[in-house]
Formats: structure tokens, C-alpha cells, sequence
């Protein structure tokens, strides 16, 4: 998994849960690569080429 982030709360707590649930994942920090990619808010997690928000993202943690 990859979570885009820029170190906000929202980022930081996304982070936590991923580190919770042992789940392996990088953190991309690349500001350039976001706006290529039209990231308008973040933190994103990308899952197997499934992008996903916040919300979304916590989500399908639990299911994990």
C-alpha cells in the first residue's frame, strides 16, 4: 500500500491505523507526483491501484 501524505492530522492518524493494523505500506511525500495525480486532498491510500480518501480509507482498514 502507499499513503500520500503531507504529515496533517488526518495523515498522521491514517498512518497510525495502517502501523495498528501491521499493515506494510510506504509513505509518498512527493507534492509533484500528487498534483499529476489531481489529488485535491489528502491523505489518499492506494491498494492494489484502488485509490481511496480519508473516510474510505478507514473503512477498508476494518475489513482488514
Amino acid at each position: 500500500m502507499i499513503l500520500f501524505s503531507n504529515d496533517t492530522k488526518d495523515c498522521l492518524d491514517l498512518e497510525k491505523k495502517l502501523k495498528e493494523k501491521g499493515v506494510d505500506y510506504i509513505i509518498n511525500k512527493d507534492i509533484v507526483l500528487m498534483q499529476e495525480r489531481c489529488f485535491l486532498a489528502l491523505p489518499k491510500l492506494e491498494s492494489e491501484g484502488r485509490v481511496m480518501g480519508y473516510k474510505e480509507a478507514l473503512s477498508y482498514l476494518k475489513t482488514l
